[in-house]
């Protein structure tokens, strides 16, 4: 079986805003980066919380609000 876990775009993004899918990124290589940018962006500034799936297996990692610490390589 291949390791999941690779260090590069291990992560695959669901953004909500409230309780809409407002965008998918599907290779993200550090989660906390990619909230600095969604907060930083005028099209994606309103969201509220993410999804984090691992991208090759689709396994969920977690779910983590704005206002919370998103750790930058969450592997619970």
């Amino acid at each position: 079986m291949n390791q999941i876990w690779k260090n590069k775009n291990d992560y695959s993004l669901r953004v909500f805003n409230g309780g809409f899918i407002i965008v998918e990124m599907p290779f993200v290589g550090n989660c906390y980066k990619a909230s600095i940018w969604l907060s930083e962006s005028y099209k994606y500034r309103n969201w509220t919380h993410l999804e984090a799936y691992n991208r090759r297996s689709g396994q969920f990692v977690g779910t983590f609000s704005r206002d919370s610490f998103i750790p930058p390589f969450p592997r619970f």
